[in-house]
């Protein structure tokens, strides 16, 4: 009885041992064909020019001149590079070149922990453009309260600019204009 035992057992163990190598056998041709499907798929539905890669864009230069557009090809580039706002002002310090990067120097000796935005008020208002400053300069001006807006920040000296207009030596108004032409605050819409 134990011999006959003893085979049956090595019997089934044998057709069990045949069948798991069947099952491996389909497996295999079952993953070499998915494979190829998937491999086939892929090179039917990928061009391969879809893969350039995009040329990095240059950081914009600034020397000083026309401020407000060059600000807003930085905010591209920081949108297209993924820049960080706490990095924001160290990546556009090294792009600056003559008076800016001279401005700089002494700005950020008096300023620490700048961020970007006070950093942009404070160098669209020491390099703003001259077209803007003309026009208000050539306004007729009458009575005893006028529109002040003081000379450029000298490059040589460092500004240091808080937010407040009253802070700010540049932009400070003493009265509106307008005032001491017979209108009121109320009429200047009115027109």
């Amino acid at each position: 009885m134990d011999a006959r035992i003893r085979t049956m057992i090595e019997q089934q163990l044998e057709a069990q041992n045949q069948r798991m190598a069947e099952m491996k056998t389909k497996l295999d041709e079952l993953t070499k064909k998915r494979n190829s499907e998937v491999n086939a798929k892929i090179s039917s539905n990928v061009d391969r020019n879809s893969f350039k890669l995009l040329p990095k864009p240059e950081f914009p230069s600034f020397d000083g001149s026309n401020p407000r557009n060059w600000v807003k090809k930085c905010s591209r580039y920081f949108a297209l590079c993924n820049i960080p706002d706490s990095q924001r002002v160290d990546v556009a310090s090294i792009h600056l070149t003559g008076k800016a990067e001279t401005w700089f120097a002494h700005y950020s000796a008096v300023r620490k922990n700048m961020d970007w935005c006070d950093f942009i008020l404070d160098v669209c208002t020491c390099f703003k453009e001259e077209r803007g400053s003309r026009l208000i300069e050539n306004l007729p001006q009458t009575g005893s309260n006028t529109l002040c807006l003081g000379n450029h920040i000298p490059i040589d000296a460092p500004q240091v600019l808080d937010k407040s207009p009253k802070s700010n030596p540049d932009i400070s108004s003493h009265g509106w204009v307008g005032e001491g032409q017979g209108q009121s605050p109320n009429a200047i819409g009115e027109r």
